[in-house]
């Protein structure tokens, strides 16, 4: 009697942050190192009413940019690319 169980080897990749292994300056994560950077900022209320105005912080609009020096490199959600591998066997049934 002929015995017709297969047994199986799988082996699987992941990348994570794909965009990081195929090009250093992309998949990066930005951080600011305090809370004192804000992108909308409240101006004020418009005059007679309690209406609240809000402009665009004027350190955005001149190009700086608070947050090009701090990158996250650390753990799995940083900005490095990441890879796995792994070998399964699989017993015939």
């Amino acid at each position: 009697m002929a015995n017709n169980k297969r047994n199986t080897i799988q082996v699987s990749v992941d990348i994570f942050n794909l965009s990081n292994f195929l090009n250093k300056d992309w998949g990066r994560r930005y951080f600011l190192s305090n809370n004192n950077f804000g992108i909308i900022e409240f101006a004020g209320f418009q005059p007679g009413t309690k209406t609240p105005t809000y402009s665009v912080n004027t350190k955005l609009l001149e190009g700086q940019q608070p947050w090009s020096n701090n990158i996250i490199d650390s753990g799995f959600r940083s900005s490095r690319w990441q890879m796995q591998v792994g070998v399964r066997y699989i017993f015939g049934n």
